[in-house]
């Protein structure tokens, strides 16, 4: 373990200096074909009527994926865009619009700080001492899960995270309207976040008039958007594979890494069905409403049978608030969350080798501006990975986990004597360090000319 003689009360300014580099490196470089649909989407809510939207979009050639009420975000916030747009004709699928996908990077840069703002006043609002809730914001800010589906993905699942943070924060404050409205937005932009809606639903009401209101009320947005555009707009039903799939894939079920087991319903029926039976006292509630949220969704996201590296953005603010509410093991549940956090990156580097090529650096990413493109044009990251390593990853993913879990389960009475004590600084840089060597990884690929030694995939 790392010398724990090397504390600070709260995060230095060359703490913050080092997370910026490794954001601004992000930030510029890495701009995967995502951001380009949902850019051009989101700019299309200018150009056509909510009725037709998803048919325009799949007669543009780029078909939009998600629910309507997200593509009003990205058009506000691409705005701009659309007006310089018009105004200089320089349309955003050319190639010199680089300045046009920085803006709408921008957008998850924005949503990813204010969410780190969120988990602060969260930990605050729990009862968390002050340098505390700004290590807690700190390391969340900093995970290996936020960084790369974030800033190096540069995917929008932090909108609905955002919200359902929003939502969390009501419930604590007994606001109940609020909360049921921040859900029913972050709902309406991911259905998934009804997976985190559901258990925190029967956990505070065990009316079951009360429970069906409260369920309609927070899947609201969600069932207007979509009856709407499914009744007249004729390509939303053509858009929506992402949707079939994914209820596919929770009846099938399966373990991330491993062979479909078809658990997935039981083990979230069971959660369920705990939430509901758990009555939670004044002094408990603040915790379960942390915990029972990050059970479900790692309960979903190990073993649906769908691998979307990206989603674990979810988890990661729910797992560093947990960890500041169970601070006597924090430097055990950081070791676990570190080591959990790394071997699904990788695995993610190994089976999501498509978005990770270097594609996506020669595409629109700061270094072809500097260096040239590079010859490496379809190499993916895997590539300097050993062949037979990428079997290690998902029992990282899931020993650590299982045992983060466990341990912070509330009212447990497991102690780890040997971790026990205040945050060691180093190991927080050390997880930085991390996602900087995944970085790193991404980037030798880009430079290097030699042969490659990791996993082979067709081209």
């Amino acid at each position: 373990m790392f010398n724990q003689k090397n504390l600070t009360p709260q995060p230095k300014l060359v703490d913050w200096c080092l997370y910026g580099i490794v954001v601004l490196v992000c930030y510029f470089s890495f701009f995967y074909s995502d951001i380009s649909y949902t850019l051009i989407n989101g700019l299309n809510i200018w150009n056509t009527t909510p009725f037709n939207f998803y048919q325009y979009n799949i007669d543009m050639g780029k078909p939009a994926g998600y629910p309507y009420p997200i593509y009003i975000v990205f058009g506000i916030w691409n705005f701009p865009v659309w007006l310089i747009a018009k105004i200089s004709g320089v349309p955003v699928q050319a190639g010199e619009t680089y300045m046009y996908f920085l803006w709408a990077k921008l957008m998850i840069v924005s949503a990813v700080l204010y969410s780190g703002r969120l988990v602060y006043l969260l930990c605050k609002e729990m009862d968390i001492l002050e340098d505390s809730a700004k290590w807690c914001s700190f390391i969340y800010l900093s995970s290996i899960s936020v960084i790369m589906p974030a800033f190096v993905i540069s995917q929008y699942d932090i909108l609905t995270t955002v919200f359902f943070l929003l939502g969390i924060r009501a419930l604590n404050k007994n606001n109940i309207k609020m909360f049921l409205l921040w859900f029913a937005i972050s709902i309406s932009m991911k259905m998934f976040s009804f997976l985190i809606f559901l258990p925190l639903v029967l956990l505070i009401e065990k009316k079951l008039d009360k429970i069906i209101k409260y369920l309609l009320l927070g899947l609201s947005i969600f069932l207007v958007s979509t009856i709407l555009s499914s009744v007249f707009d004729s390509g939303f039903s053509k858009s929506q594979g992402l949707t079939s799939m994914l209820f596919e894939a929770i009846f099938s079920g399966g373990i991330v890494g491993f062979a479909d087991f078809g658990i997935l319903p039981i083990l979230y029926s069971f959660i369920c069905l705990f939430s509901l039976i758990k009555i939670p006292s004044d002094d408990d509630k603040k915790l379960w409403i942390i915990w029972i949220p990050m059970l479900s969704f790692t309960v979903f996201y190990t073993f649906l049978d769908l691998f979307h590296y990206y989603w674990m953005i979810v988890i990661a603010p729910l797992a560093c608030i947990t960890m500041f509410q169970n601070k006597s093991k924090i430097n055990f549940l950081l070791w676990c969350n570190t080591l959990a956090e790394f071997g699904l990156a990788l695995h993610a580097m190994v089976t999501l080798f498509w978005v990770f090529e270097i594609t996506w650096i020669n595409n629109l990413g700061l270094f072809p501006k500097i260096f040239g493109i590079s010859n490496q044009v379809y190499t993916q990251a895997a590539y300097i990975i050993p062949k037979g390593m990428e079997y290690i990853f998902p029992n990282l993913w899931m020993v650590f986990t299982l045992l983060f879990i466990i341990t912070t389960c509330p009212k447990n009475k497991i102690t780890i004597p040997t971790f026990e004590g205040e945050l060691s600084r180093p190991l927080v840089l050390f997880r930085l360090f991390l996602s900087a060597l995944l970085i790193g990884i991404y980037l030798f690929c880009y430079f290097y000319t030699g042969p490659f030694i990791g996993p082979q995939f067709p081209q």
